[in-house]
């Protein structure tokens, strides 16, 4: 096969596969708007990732608080799970970056958040670090913030003014 017919072959099979991502995308997109009518949810919602972390420090009580304040569908968390069980609202594998953990404990920094108990969390602080990092939008209420639980998070999606934040089932 000569240079030419490699090209043609080559641009033929782009042609193709850009052609079909979007008959894929088409269809995908047809059986979401589906899904969420059966559902009964938002098909363009907007999802709020680790809260409002623009304005509050992320995954803390203000954070969702706001982000249901300014009408967020959806409040997203990622979640861990403390050496005592207890589940929490932590992105992290560890808390360096948005907690004084190196100052709490220092010894275990680099720990995962698994190794903690809940009762040994509760003592770090998960604000200051944004008044740090962002000073135009900090707020003396953020110094001294806890890391929160699920459960938490739930009965602020719960109290959500909208309540797209948890779906129910309308069933009997």
């Amino acid at each position: 096969m000569n240079t030419s017919s490699k090209t043609t072959l080559s641009l033929t099979a782009a042609a193709l596969s850009v052609a079909s991502a979007f008959s894929f995308s088409s269809v995908a997109q047809a059986s979401d708007r589906a899904l969420s009518e059966q559902l009964g949810i938002a098909d363009h919602a907007v999802i709020a990732h680790r809260g409002d972390s623009y304005n509050a420090p992320e995954s803390t009580l203000p954070a969702y608080q706001l982000a249901c304040e300014v009408g967020a569908d959806y409040l997203e968390l990622d979640l861990q799970r403390t050496k005592d069980g207890k589940l929490i609202a932590v992105h992290d594998d560890n808390l360096k970056r948005n907690t004084n953990i190196e100052t709490v404990y220092p010894e275990r920094a680099d720990d995962p958040v698994n190794t903690f108990t809940w009762a040994e969390l509760e003592k770090l602080d998960a604000g200051s670090w944004y008044n740090e990092s962002y000073p135009e939008r900090a707020r003396e209420s953020f110094r001294g913030l806890q890391l929160v639980t699920l459960d938490q998070v739930r009965e602020i999606a719960e109290d959500c003014a909208h309540q797209r934040s948890l779906h129910r089932d309308q069933g009997a």
